[in-house]
């Protein structure tokens, strides 16, 4: 799962920097392809990045978090 989020946060940030995200990149997807257990490949980014709607996130009363 690690490699899938990875993949889905940074690739579309792999043409800006081929060398260094793009590397990284093409390392998930080679792991994830040779993966022995069935797994979803992201195909392009989908989670939102930073910055965007979430601003702030707050402890709730029972440990859990609201968000704004």
């Amino acid at each position: 799962q690690f490699y899938s989020e990875l993949l889905a946060r940074l690739d579309h940030l792999s043409s800006t920097c081929p060398s260094l995200i793009g590397q990284l990149c093409s390392q998930c997807n080679t792991w994830l392809q040779a993966c022995p257990e069935p797994v979803l490949i992201p195909k392009s980014s989908f989670l939102q990045q930073p910055g965007g709607a979430l601003q702030h996130t707050l402890s709730g009363p029972h440990g859990g978090h609201l968000c704004f």
